[in-house]
């Protein structure tokens, strides 16, 4: 009984850590990005509950694929973005995360909190024409 117990709250955890935003972003008919900045680009780090992972994919019509990746968990969205001066601008349903971010020795710099900064390495580079 208690293992079936146990299975049915670790299926459910399962289940349940896997969210998403699928919405499709819209392409910012004012898209500004950073060629530097396009492709793939990941991170890894430690959380408070263990190794995570953060995925970002950003194309030049300004649309994005944010996934955060831990052990039992994954979280993905789908974000238009814009750059403004040294700072990536994710506009979403309810508001905008702007992070600053800058490039050293070939890596990308994301400061994603005030007391939070990150290193991003390049998994893929996307030579893709702009989007008109």
């Amino acid at each position: 009984m208690r293992n079936a117990i146990a299975l049915i709250v670790l299926s459910t955890a399962l289940t349940a850590g896997c969210a998403s935003s699928n919405t499709a972003p819209v392409p910012r008919p004012d898209c500004t990005y950073d060629p530097q900045l396009i492709g793939s680009w990941r991170s890894y780090r430690m959380s408070s509950v263990g190794p995570s992972w953060m995925t970002l994919d950003l194309k030049s019509d300004c649309t994005a694929r944010v996934v955060a990746q831990m052990l039992f968990m994954r979280y993905t969205e789908k974000p238009a973005y814009h750059v403004e001066p040294g700072a990536l601008v994710f506009t979403r349903e309810h508001g905008v995360t702007r992070w600053p971010y800058s490039f050293v020795s070939g890596k990308l710099l994301l400061q994603e909190a005030p007391s939070e900064q990150h290193e991003y390495s390049r998994v893929s580079s996307v030579t893709e024409p702009p989007s008109n």
